[in-house]
């Protein structure tokens, strides 16, 4: 799948030590591309008491700032979004992701779409990712994804280094399950999230809006959605210009482009 040099050498620029995190137990079909999720620091509109304090990534969405071990099973479903780029000449990109441990932790674990704007071509990138700020995405090689695909992610854990993920477009017409483990990568188990992520790097694209549904997490026993007394939102702000906002149901998260 087609994304232009100039693309991957900015992304790549913004995390220049980037180092892959450990070893993933999965089939050899399955790619580790050069896709970074992270960048400069962004700031962030914060609406919620309990809102974790370290905004590392330019984020729009919602997520539940719990404590270590609360929860091991975060899942999400969004259709893919029919994206523009606020430029033509110029490339873009935006990032649906359901992710664990985003903020306030070492390492995440998270999945989604790495969708990238150049000119009239558009590219879509199931990817999965488990390590710290700048680490190096995995491509999911089974799953070929494109605009109006519904896609349904789930993360489960079954210790703080170990994992799976799994990815269903179209209610099965493609599925791909990975087991992961990263010992030297704990995770906290703390803080699930559901967003758009727009890399620092290149503009973010005009993704319109994209709506999580069956946003949950839980540990086996209890489950916990956006409007969790424990939730909190971010919006994507970038030179002074807030780029989305954010809707919450009980188990959904909805992130509009508002520019």
């Amino acid at each position: 799948m087609f994304i232009s040099a100039i693309f991957i050498q900015t992304i790549l620029s913004a995390a220049a030590l980037a180092v892959y995190v450990g070893t993933s137990e999965h089939d050899k079909g399955s790619e580790q591309s050069a896709f970074i999720v992270g960048g400069v620091t962004a700031s962030h509109e914060v609406a919620a008491a309990a809102a974790p304090p370290a905004f590392r990534f330019t984020d729009a969405g919602a997520g539940i700032a719990g404590v270590e071990g609360d929860f091991t099973i975060v899942t999400g479903e969004f259709d893919v979004p029919v994206v523009r780029a606020p430029d033509p000449m110029v490339e873009s990109a935006a990032i649906p992701f359901v992710v664990l441990d985003l903020f306030d932790c070492t390492y995440f674990f998270g999945a989604g779409v790495w969708i990238v704007v150049s000119g009239d071509r558009v590219d879509y990138i199931p990817f999965w990712q488990w390590g710290s700020l700048g680490s190096i995405s995995n491509r999911f090689s089974d799953v070929q994804v494109t605009a109006n695909d519904e896609i349904s992610i789930t993360l489960w854990t079954t210790s703080p280094t170990t994992g799976n993920v799994s990815i269903t477009k179209n209610a099965g017409e493609q599925f791909q399950t990975i087991s992961l483990s990263f010992p030297d990568a704990p995770l906290c188990r703390a803080t699930p999230s559901w967003l758009v992520i727009g890399p620092s790097d290149v503009p973010l694209a005009n993704f319109v809006d994209v709506a999580f549904d069956n946003a949950l997490a839980g540990n086996g026993t209890v489950q916990a959605g956006p409007t969790d007394p424990r939730g909190f939102k971010v919006n994507i702000q970038r030179n002074g210009t807030t780029f989305t906002e954010v809707g919450l149901g009980d188990q959904s998260v909805t992130i509009r482009y508002t520019q």
